[in-house]
């Protein structure tokens, strides 16, 4: 079964400033595993991203396109605490009221870099069909 529709398969994902919190502290999202073609659609998006940075331009027509990506691909997360400390559960639609927009354009990066490895990491932990005998 491909790894797309297998349950529970996702990765995760932490951004940079939480990376040095214990495990047990540390927000981590939640993505679901990509497709190639899911991946080859996110990384275009990257690219336009980072020319747009180039260019000092915003790549999208509104940050709303940006959020709905990443809505799309977030599938959960962990340890994800409000200024008080109480616990914030995960629910569609909650994403951009808790990560800041450069936040957001991070977790891009992270989805399309880390979806493709765990694609690639997933590809290589599948038994070979053929024998080495």
């Amino acid at each position: 079964m491909p790894a797309k529709f297998r349950p529970g398969s996702g990765f995760e994902v932490v951004l940079s400033g939480d990376r040095d919190m214990p495990e047990d502290q540390r927000s981590t999202f939640i993505a679901r595993v990509l497709t190639y073609e899911e991946s080859k659609v996110l990384q275009r998006v990257v690219e336009s991203v980072d020319k747009a940075k180039a260019d000092k331009d915003m790549p999208f027509a509104s940050t709303d396109e940006l959020f709905a990506i990443l809505e799309k691909n977030i599938t959960g997360w962990r340890h994800m605490t409000d200024e008080a400390g109480g616990d914030i559960g995960y629910g569609p639609g909650l994403l951009s009221s808790i990560v800041s927009l450069s936040e957001g354009f991070e977790l891009l990066g992270l989805l399309t870099a880390q979806g493709i490895g765990a694609a690639e990491r997933k590809k290589s932990e599948s038994p070979s069909d053929c024998s080495t005998d």
